[in-house]
């Protein structure tokens, strides 16, 4: 086996599902160092975008939702939202 059969992930959830999507919008952000290109660059549209796609999936697990996923989305929406504005000034 090579090291990359050998790699564990964590276990598939909605909330480990966002969590990789806000570490994309803060690397869009400049906020983060890219790990491919390690540079801080912003990319604002490719940021607004991950924020819409973050959106759309609060919208439409509305009522579906576990107490710490729905606290997880009131938490995070809110911060990547207000990071966005404030890169955007």
């Amino acid at each position: 086996m090579t090291s990359e059969q050998n790699t564990e992930f964590p276990e598939a959830s909605l909330t480990q599902h966002l969590f990789d999507l806000a570490q994309q919008v803060t690397i869009a952000l400049g906020e983060t160092e890219n790990p491919v290109t390690k540079t801080r660059d912003a990319n604002l549209p490719a940021a607004r975008y991950l924020i819409d796609i973050i959106t759309l999936l609060e919208e439409k697990t509305r009522g579906q939702r576990t107490e710490e996923e729905e606290n997880y989305f009131s938490q995070l929406l809110p911060a990547l939202k207000m990071g966005y504005v404030n890169k955007s000034k």
